[in-house]
């Protein structure tokens, strides 16, 4: 499954001004702009074509009426500006702020999301582009930015901590199991935790709508703004929980195996980690903007907990 936020603006919403501002940019007007679906912004998200033939992904949201989610694109911005080249990702091409708008402007890849539900080939292409971007050279200039796994998901992943202190009445019709065996979860979900510390790059937002399969083969990995320096466990455990999530009969414990050798119990205890976050989510009151968000993480906690039960 794919992210859906509804209410996406369209190109020709979006102030003059910052249309101007973003064909400046790109050295001529924009004539053509094909709306994206996924994701859950209620900003745009357009391809776009200028009179000179040159393409570029455009990315923009109203910082007025969605305070502090422009910032997203901002920290996208840094994080694609200082990331080696070389890597499966967009190329930064702009940041333009103009009539309380933030819009990113990167590359237009030549690719599409993978079609769901998730074949074996996609999804392994998929931990291709991952592990390269896990094994990059983080640049200095990041290293001081970009938050730790484990301190910046660690109000995250307690999600079951919240459910024991406050309790959620129809936990116990929506899922026994979890109602059942709360204080064990919340002890593997601490444990999921102290398994998110490491060095490695982290995207840290893994699922189809971020990922971009090229014609010719390999993956792009879009849509920064959630780096994290951590394991590489958690991207790939959450890219699993997508294919798992779609009705895929892919081998999801197969390939943990294959890809996180010798760390299948820290993969279990990341997944609780999912798990908690996701439910907690999912009782919470509707977001502003993402109509779709409380649904989806309700979706995605019932099939973490699902391949959890599996694994326990």
């Amino acid at each position: 499954m794919r992210g859906e936020g509804g209410g996406r603006a369209q190109w020709q919403d979006l102030p003059a001004e910052l249309r101007d501002a973003v064909a400046r940019e790109l050295g001529s007007p924009v004539v053509r702009a094909t709306s994206q679906s996924g994701g859950f912004s209620p900003g745009s998200a357009d391809r776009v074509v200028t009179a000179s033939g040159r393409r570029a992904f455009v990315k923009s949201l109203d910082g007025g009426r969605y305070p502090g989610s422009d910032d997203f694109h901002r920290r996208e911005a840094q994080v694609l500006g200082a990331l080696p080249s070389g890597l499966p990702v967009p190329t930064l091409l702009a940041l333009v702020e103009t009539s309380g708008w933030v819009a990113l402007v990167t590359e237009d890849v030549d690719g599409e999301t993978p079609a769901l539900p998730w074949q074996l080939p996609a999804v392994e292409a998929s931990l291709n582009a991952l592990a390269a971007v896990a094994a990059a050279e983080v640049p200095a200039a990041l290293r001081t930015v970009l938050p730790r796994a484990e301190e910046g998901l660690a109000h995250d992943v307690a999600g079951f901590e919240r459910l024991l202190t406050d309790p959620w009445p129809e936990l116990e019709r929506i899922d026994p199991w979890s109602a059942a065996h709360l204080d064990e979860l919340a002890a593997l979900a601490r444990r999921g935790s102290r398994a998110l510390a490491g060095e490695a790059l982290s995207h840290g937002d893994v699922r189809a709508d971020n990922l971009l399969h090229r014609p010719g083969g390999g993956v792009v990995v879009v849509d920064w703004p959630h780096a994290m320096l951590g394991s590489p466990v958690f991207d790939v455990v959450a890219l699993l929980l997508n294919v798992r999530l779609s009705g895929s009969d892919v081998d999801v414990d197969a390939l943990l195996v294959e890809w996180l050798p010798g760390a299948e119990d820290d993969a279990t205890a990341v997944l609780c980690g999912l798990a908690a976050f996701f439910l907690d989510g999912s009782r919470q009151p509707p977001v502003p903007g993402l109509p779709a968000l409380r649904a989806f993480q309700g979706a995605q906690a019932e099939v973490a907990l699902t391949w959890l039960r599996e694994r326990w």
